[in-house]
């Protein structure tokens, strides 16, 4: 969702999330697909010498959760979840990084 943000604006595009979702199904279909393809490329190219496949999406801030974890299941999981089979397709850890208490909301309820 982090990058929508910058196409939208973080304003408009968390109204979208709820107003207007199938616009924001398209944008994070497209940037999931830009994304993976770039990854992909790296990893062939890097022939099994990386290590680490790191990713990142800001789910939350100091206080919590930035949308509901129905919209994050919905919207951001299934791609991150993609993105780590991604990693250990080419033997790689997949690493995520999230400015957020996002772990702490979820602890053992959703696993990628």
């Amino acid at each position: 969702m982090d990058f929508v943000g910058f196409f939208r604006g973080i304003k408009q595009a968390m109204m979208d999330i709820y107003l207007n979702p199938g616009v924001i199904e398209v944008i994070v279909e497209h940037l999931f697909e830009f994304w993976y393809e770039y990854n992909v490329r790296i990893l062939t190219a890097a022939q099994g010498r990386l290590d680490i496949l790191f990713f990142s999406e800001d789910m939350g801030g100091q206080d919590g959760l930035l949308v509901s974890k129905k919209i994050l299941k919905k919207f951001v999981f299934p791609k991150l979840r993609k993105y780590a089979e991604l990693a250990h397709k080419y033997n790689a850890m997949a690493m995520l990084h999230s400015d957020s208490l996002a772990a702490h909301d979820f602890g053992q309820e959703y696993k990628i």
